[in-house]
This record gives structure tokens, C-alpha cells and sequence, in this order.
């Protein structure tokens, strides 16, 4: 059980997004009508995705030797692909139960260091 209040947001699974509104809370007025849009809250989630302690060792990895820039280019672009993986295992467990289907994130690190994606 969790407490809810005025401007929390509910998210269920990563198609629905709520805000909280306590029409007698301090401030209720002054924000009404407002909206925070679905991407918004979803970028959200990504940038404050935990990472599994593989990837987390391997940002450490990262930082130690090519530094904090490097660590942190990685992570912008590892949280997203591993989110809409988790989605895509979430939902492929639903519709396909007596499959053995799932995905998953990889990466390629070049000596040099650098972090590609397919775009670059």
C-alpha cells in the first residue's frame, strides 16, 4: 500500500499514466487543467530506470576508464532500449504463455571506447 497525494502520478504498466488530484489540497486551483503528456512521464521512467548489476558493473567499467561522459552517454542510450525490451518480454509473456520467446539488450563496446547505436 502506498499513500497518494495531489500530483502524484499512477502508471499502469506503459500505456496508462494518471495524475492525482485532491480537489481540497493546498494549491489544488492553481494547477488545474494543467497536463503532463503520456512521453513526458514515460521519458521519466526511463531516466530513473535502475539497470541490473551486469550493466551496472559495466558502467563502472566505463567511468574508470574512459570517465564520467562516457558512462553517462551510455546510459542515455542503454535505458531506453531496455525498457521497451522489458515491455516487449512483458507483453510477448501474455500472448505467447507456452512460448519460450524473450529479448534482450545487447551491446557493443568498441576498444576505443565509444558507444554506437545503429543511428550513429
Amino acid at each position: 500500500r502506498s499513500v497518494l497525494y495531489h500530483n502524484d502520478r499512477l502508471v499502469l504498466g506503459r500505456a496508462k499514466a494518471f495524475r492525482v488530484v485532491v480537489p481540497q489540497a493546498d494549491g489544488a486551483d492553481e494547477g488545474f487543467g494543467s497536463s503532463i503528456g503520456h512521453q513526458f512521464v514515460m521519458d521519466e521512467l526511463i531516466r530513473n530506470a535502475e539497470v541490473d548489476e551486469a550493466v551496472q558493473t559495466h558502467v563502472e567499467d566505463l567511468q574508470n576508464r574512459f570517465g564520467s561522459d562516457a558512462a553517462e552517454d551510455f546510459l542515455v542510450r542503454y535505458r531506453p532500449v531496455r525498457f521497451f525490451v522489458d515491455e516487449a518480454n512483458e507483453i510477448t509473456s501474455m500472448l505467447m504463455v507456452d512460448e519460450r520467446i524473450s529479448f534482450r539488450a545487447e551491446m557493443v563496446v568498441s576498444p576505443g571506447g565509444g558507444c554506437r547505436t545503429p543511428e550513429d
